[in-house]
């Protein structure tokens, strides 16, 4: 049975993993979760999370996904495929932190978009949480938020650094010798 926090985590992934096999991985997650609370997060969490794929894909010029593609989560896949001309995928009013998002990322604000979506996060938790004080879904709540608290405050340059280089040589699949004669430039 996976735990909230194993949905949740990308890091807990493989950097090899394809979109399909991602998808499929968070899909067998969300299938042992315990009904109610735990679910619901995750389900929100998840559709967030392809709405910022999406945003990104775009961004870097890929095309739409196609139909039947597995590369998202939720109940949103269809209807921003077919609005994926749109600024926004026409999911401003239903999602309203999305505008800002898009601006940021066009931005190249990386650190303006992830305050956006660590506040966005916290506010929905708290959200999902409300009505619930001393019972398990509380607790995962907590739990969730200090998370956040967390990354929040164990950011630092050596560590991101670290992590950046971790996926760039992941991402170069041994052809770190094409940059050879970019060294020491």
């Amino acid at each position: 049975m996976s735990t909230l926090e194993d949905v949740l985590h990308w890091d807990r992934l493989s950097l090899n993993l394809s979109d399909a096999q991602a998808v499929q991985a968070f899909r067998a997650g969300m299938a042992s979760l315990p009904p109610g609370l735990p679910r619901a997060v995750a389900q929100w969490r998840l559709e967030d999370r392809t709405v910022l794929a999406a945003l990104r894909r775009r961004h870097l010029g890929r095309p739409a996904p196609a139909p039947g593609e597995l590369w998202g989560c939720g109940r949103l896949l269809e209807r921003i495929q077919r609005a994926w001309t749109e600024p926004v995928f026409g999911l401003e009013r239903h999602l309203p932190w999305v505008a800002e998002a898009a601006r940021l990322l066009a931005a190249g604000d990386s650190p303006g978009l992830e305050r956006l979506l660590l506040g966005h996060t916290w506010d929905g938790l708290g959200r999902q949480g409300a009505g619930h004080y001393f019972d398990f879904e509380a607790v995962a709540i907590y739990v969730l938020k200090w998370d956040i608290l967390r990354r929040w405050s164990g950011y630092n340059g050596v560590a991101a650094l670290r992590r950046f280089m971790e996926l760039s040589d992941a991402g170069l699949d041994g052809r770190q010798a094409l940059f050879a004669p970019l060294q020491g430039v």
